[in-house]
């Protein structure tokens, strides 16, 4: 029997939203990974960087978000995603505290302290360049998987729903699923946070408002 060639999605296979969206996440993953290691090595070797004629701002490493700018950051503090005083950081600083007064995420103590738990759930967002030598990861010995400092204790949908909604301006991802899987619903598999991501195109989960109006009043405490 012949076999098939299996072809890659084309343009013509997204709709526009998704095209548009699927675009802009691949230029940030451009310029994480071939623009930022660069600036960041002029900036070191005393050079300056032409912050008027680059309009990115992203900072990369594989296996976590890369920030948009939703707070339209002055470009003069052209990382400004790892600087603790700017906005991008104050809101994902206080989306993690949210979510752990929530119960949407927990100290998994004896594994990881409070600190330990901040430092990892701000490095996913972006917000640290890089995690501490001495922090500890956990290894589960049985499948030698990552114990994830911040999976999620809520519903699926729910945490799943956070990501789409920050997607829309506080961060992005050519690798939402396989993240999601890793960080935050480790029990989960990658085809049915897929499957639940369609969903939310025709239906909200029954707590989204939730999210919603979590995201609202931390962008307005900011923007205020």
């Amino acid at each position: 029997m012949k076999r098939l060639k299996q072809l890659k999605p084309s343009i013509d296979m997204y709709s526009k939203e998704d095209f548009e969206s699927e675009l802009e996440s691949r230029l940030n993953e451009f310029y994480h990974q071939k623009i930022v290691p660069l600036e960041k090595e002029i900036i070191k070797l005393g050079g300056n960087l032409d912050s008027e004629g680059n309009q990115n701002n992203i900072d990369l490493q594989l296996g976590r978000f890369l920030p948009k700018n939703p707070f339209k950051e002055s470009r003069e503090n052209i990382h400004f995603w790892e600087d603790e005083n700017s906005d991008y950081h104050k809101f994902f600083k206080s989306l993690f505290e949210e979510c752990l007064e929530k119960e949407w995420i927990k100290i998994k103590k004896p594994h990881y302290t409070y600190e330990e738990t901040f430092i990892y759930w701000m490095w996913v967002f972006g917000c640290f360049n890089h995690i501490d030598k001495k922090f500890n990861i956990v290894v589960n010995i049985d499948d030698e998987n990552l114990v994830s400092p911040i999976e999620w204790f809520g519903q699926n949908n729910i945490c799943v729903y956070l990501i789409v909604s920050l997607e829309n301006r506080y961060i992005s991802t050519t690798k939402r699923n396989k993240l999601i899987e890793n960080h935050f619903l480790p029990n989960s598999d990658r085809n049915t946070i897929a499957n639940t991501k369609s969903k939310l195109k025709y239906k909200k989960p029954s707590k989204s408002s939730e999210i919603d109006e979590l995201i609202f009043e931390l962008t307005s405490r900011l923007e205020g």
